[in-house]
């Protein structure tokens, strides 16, 4: 039986930028325009803030772990938004492409959240399966 290694671990900057990926696809549709915020901290940007959602990107899950910065969670619930997670392009076998996004409701994350740390930033991890499909 394969057990998963949840542990705390070093995890380095993204050496691609799915977060602009993501923007640029909402953009692109006319779901976004400007940002109300940028969020980040000393490693970089890890979110935008529109007005019904958060958005942030993950260009991997373990397993079914994903992880969310608190502040993320935390602007979302005052905000009373959701938030809106890019996981990025998802090639069919038949040659069809889309984007893969994923919504959900900060409240529920912060109920179920496990915490752990990435680098200096309290991150809050939670079951992929607390999402729903959010399509374009």
């Amino acid at each position: 039986m394969w057990i998963p290694n949840l542990n705390d671990v070093y995890q380095p900057i993204p050496t691609k930028n799915m977060l602009k990926q993501g923007v640029d696809i909402l953009y692109s549709n006319k779901i976004i325009d400007l940002p109300k915020e940028v969020l980040k901290d000393k490693h970089g940007v890890y979110a935008y803030r529109y007005g019904h959602f958060i958005l942030c990107a993950k260009s991997y899950i373990y397993g079914n772990i994903i992880s969310f910065h608190r502040e993320i969670v935390g602007q979302a619930i005052e905000q009373k938004i959701k938030i809106l997670l890019y996981l990025g392009i998802y090639r069919h076998k038949s040659g069809h492409e889309f984007p893969v996004f994923y919504e959900f409701n900060p409240v529920e994350v912060l109920k179920t959240a496990e915490i752990n740390h990435k680098g200096q930033a309290e991150m809050l991890n939670i079951n992929i399966k607390l999402g729903k499909r959010f399509t374009i």
